[in-house]
């Protein structure tokens, strides 16, 4: 049932993964972000957080938003937090085990993909290409 359910679901969204070009992962992306947001009941409500956990996040996303601040004093508010952001998600211990399982990854293979990433956002900061 939950297999039909989740086909159903990729039959719905209209995003078609047999021969798609890289060119389109970005369209097709945002497709499927949005098809799946049109399920959320109310997309302003956060998870409640353990408060712990919480203030740690808080203290964490300040930190690297000062630290991308830093390197782009003359961005706008909102592409710094951007950034920021992009960043936050690459230390997530989840992204690194989603690589590892997904692909089937070692440890260092899937280390250097989250590291190749911010590499790519920090040469990204340092030739003013903004998000």
């Amino acid at each position: 049932l939950r297999h039909a359910v989740l086909q159903r679901v990729v039959e719905e969204s209209g995003i078609n993964l047999v021969g798609f070009q890289l060119k389109e992962f970005r369209d097709m992306t945002v497709g499927m972000l949005t098809y799946l947001l049109s399920f959320s009941a109310r997309s302003d409500t956060v998870p409640v957080m353990d408060p712990t956990l919480a203030s740690i996040f808080e203290y964490r996303r300040g930190q690297l938003l000062d630290a991308v601040v830093r390197e782009t004093p003359t961005w706008r508010e909102e592409e710094q937090k951007l950034v920021a952001a992009s960043l936050d998600i690459l230390w997530d211990p989840s992204v690194y085990e989603r690589i590892r399982q997904s692909w089937g990854f070692d440890r260092d293979t899937a280390t250097r993909s989250v590291t190749w990433l911010i590499d790519l956002i920090e040469t990204a900061i340092k030739n003013g290409n903004k998000p």
